[in-house]
């Protein structure tokens, strides 16, 4: 019976064949020959008694037990790749560097010390913050760990936690109320001068109760939370902003809740990343010490 790790190194040669529709390419990455590389796929097919590739002077193709064998040969050999670095790190201090990308307002708030937390406690990881509400592709731009108010999780092949829920407030400067007094009910806030995030005066924009939703129409427009609370503190009109952005402001009674009985509905605060957090010590470390300051 031939051994596993001869079994796994065909695999890996027939595979980075295809992955590069090259025996000579392979051969470079593998540090083998053509010949070897070519034999190598010989044999595998011999071992599994069916022809992978069809093979012409100018071009390869897959044969349909190829595309098989591919597309499952592919996920074996990272299961075991990732076995064997999660083996690797288990006692590795960790180190390297997390480039991570974060929404303004909730990252300079409530994640950035959390973040200089983390960095007192491991000190050979180099953090890289991109502080941005564009939403980033992880492999194309190199980042490690995406925290997004994710509506719709992205359809790549990614991983993710979620971290916390962030509770959407309604909120008014107490000139404000005086001025123009509260809203009487939800219907009741488009009679207002409401401050709206992100979304343009072009796009329809919602705000959403647990029995309904409402499309709103704004009197500013901002891509920047912190200024839609600069602007509901200086009276420019009601803002909706997550409670962990104003609750200083409400408790020194610079603003105060509009409709505190009608609850809006929480947002998932989640980590996307790319390879599996048992694989990385520097991603685990960093995720569990997140996960555990937002709980507590």
């Amino acid at each position: 019976m031939r051994r596993m790790t001869d079994k796994y190194h065909l695999l890996k040669s027939f595979c980075c064949v295809v992955d590069h529709q090259s025996f000579a390419k392979a051969a470079s990455e593998m540090g083998s020959t053509t010949s070897s590389i070519s034999k190598n796929v010989r044999q595998l097919e011999n071992e599994i008694g069916q022809s992978l590739l069809f093979r012409t002077t100018r071009s390869m193709a897959l044969t349909d037990a190829g595309e098989i064998y591919y597309k499952r040969g592919k996920q074996l050999l990272k299961n075991w790749q990732e076995l064997e670095s999660e083996l690797t790190n288990l006692n590795k201090t960790p180190s390297g560097r997390l480039c991570i990308t974060l929404p303004v307002a909730i990252g300079q708030q409530l994640l950035s010390p959390i973040i200089t937390d983390f960095m007192n406690v491991y000190p050979n990881i180099v953090i890289e913050l991109k502080f941005t509400h564009k939403t980033m592709e992880l492999i194309d731009d190199d980042v490690d760990i995406a925290i997004r108010t994710w509506k719709v999780f992205p359809q790549a092949p990614l991983y993710k936690t979620d971290l916390t829920q962030l509770q959407p407030t309604l909120v008014a400067s107490p000139a404000y109320i005086e001025k123009y007094g509260s809203p009487l009910n939800i219907k009741d806030l488009n009679n207002h001068k409401l401050l709206i995030f992100n979304k343009g005066m072009k796009n329809e924009n919602k705000w959403h109760f647990p029995q309904h939703s409402i499309v709103i129409k704004g009197h500013l427009y901002s891509n920047d939370h912190l200024n839609l609370l600069e602007a509901a503190q200086n009276g420019i009109g009601i803002a909706n902003v997550y409670s962990c952005l104003c609750q200083k402001e409400l408790d020194s009674g610079k603003l105060v809740e509009v409709l505190p009985e009608h609850t809006q509905s929480p947002t998932n605060l989640s980590a996307v990343y790319r390879q599996q957090r048992t694989t990385s010590t520097k991603l685990h470390c960093f995720l569990e010490f997140l996960e555990n300051a937002l709980r507590s």
